[in-house]
């Protein structure tokens, strides 16, 4: 039975965990795109982690949850819990939703605990099996991310890092929206920066917005479409500057192109409005 994450307890110092054996994944923010490094990435004394970002690692636990925890530096220690604290905000927020990973507990000095996905990330999925991807699959993956930053947007919630590395695949073949550790409120900007490849071109002290999110949008359905990111045989530096120059891959005779390139040159209202125009036109718009 799923426990919706506006139920949930939040536990004393040193509580036990609430845990079943139905479970499922979670993997924290990872920027490869960004060139982060990511330290403490692998096996720490009894410690599977299994993923680590910015704002923490992830451990999958013994019960087969996934717990995103501080990293053991005491200098980040805080810093990570504060993100992470954000984290359990956003799904209080949301609720319980087919297009979330599921919460299943949350101690703010220990971490949040959440269903294992051992599908793993689309991005993954995408460079592994892009041959075998047929366009019923790929038509499923654009509209639940559509599906996805709708909820978040219907909800008044600023992603702020979308992108293929931040849906995980679930059992079903379908995607989960990940790590809103850095996403924003409308009363608090998110600390989340998107990727070159994502990044609709600002001001470097403009947080992102629901339209930074649309453009990141775009760039996750040119990979979800072709396999690859956009301008993927260019440098980041290279990138950034055809993007300030308005200048974005050829999407003419790409599924869904004309909405890839609406998302990208802003000429879209909102999520709601590019999911209804999908489902009207399918795969030709």
């Amino acid at each position: 039975m799923d426990v919706a994450p506006t139920s949930l307890p939040i536990r004393a110092p040193n509580e036990t965990p609430q845990t079943s054996q139905d479970s499922q994944l979670f993997p924290c923010r990872s920027s490869p795109d960004n060139d982060l490094i990511l330290p403490d990435i692998g096996w720490d004394d009894t410690k599977m982690i299994i993923a680590g970002g910015s704002s923490g690692r992830v451990e999958l636990l013994p019960s087969g949850f996934a717990l995103k925890a501080p990293y053991p530096n005491p200098l980040l220690k805080d810093d990570n819990l504060a993100d992470i604290a954000v984290e359990f905000e956003i799904y209080q927020i949301l609720g319980t939703h087919p297009r979330l990973v599921r919460v299943i507990d949350y101690a703010p000095d220990v971490g949040l605990t959440l269903e294992y996905l051992p599908r793993g990330n689309l991005r993954a999925h995408l460079l592994a099996n892009q041959a075998r991807i047929d366009q019923e699959q790929r038509m499923q993956w654009i509209m639940d991310v559509l599906d996805s930053v709708e909820l978040l947007h219907s909800h008044n919630v600023v992603h702020g890092d979308i992108k293929a590395e931040n849906f995980l695949i679930d059992a079903e073949g379908r995607l989960r929206i990940i790590d809103f550790s850095g996403s924003g409120l409308p009363e608090r900007p998110g600390t989340a920066w998107e990727g070159i490849r994502h990044f609709k071109p600002r001001g470097e002290n403009e947080h992102s917005t629901k339209r930074t999110d649309i453009f990141a949008v775009g760039s996750t359905l040119y990979e979800i479409v072709t396999g690859a990111q956009p301008f993927a045989e260019l440098s980041d530096s290279e990138v950034e500057v055809e993007y300030r120059q308005g200048n974005f891959p050829v999407t003419a005779g790409l599924v869904c192109g004309q909405v890839i390139w609406r998302c990208w040159t802003g000429d879209v209202e909102s999520i709601d409005h590019i999911r209804e125009a999908v489902l009207r036109n399918g795969p030709a718009l």
